[in-house]
């Protein structure tokens, strides 16, 4: 899966920030709905199943994001303003013994 990932990125990436940017947004798009984020998640949550609980963040604008770490479990605890137009959402998902 990485290497599929990496490989489109080199495809569409050039030298410029500007067209990065742009690319990366293609690329989520092309991406986006394929179950890649869940089963990172997935792969993440069975290969550290001895925490407590896992955390994470993202930008209260990620709504597909926020969606997408609800479905898996996690729930909002806090939301904590970077500027006036910028938030960051904090979530949090207690971890299942023996994933």
């Amino acid at each position: 899966m990485w290497e599929l990932f990496r490989d489109l990125v080199d495809q569409r990436v050039s030298q410029s920030e500007v067209s990065k940017g742009v690319a990366m947004e293609n690329l989520k798009r092309l991406l986006q709905g394929q179950g890649i984020g869940s089963q990172l998640l997935r792969n993440i949550e069975t290969k550290f199943n001895r925490v407590a609980k896992f955390d994470l963040f993202t930008g209260t604008k990620s709504e597909a994001n926020i969606r997408l770490y609800q479905r898996h479990g996690y729930t909002i605890t806090r939301t904590q303003p970077l500027s006036q137009t910028v938030s960051i959402v904090f979530m949090e998902k207690p971890a299942q013994a023996g994933l």
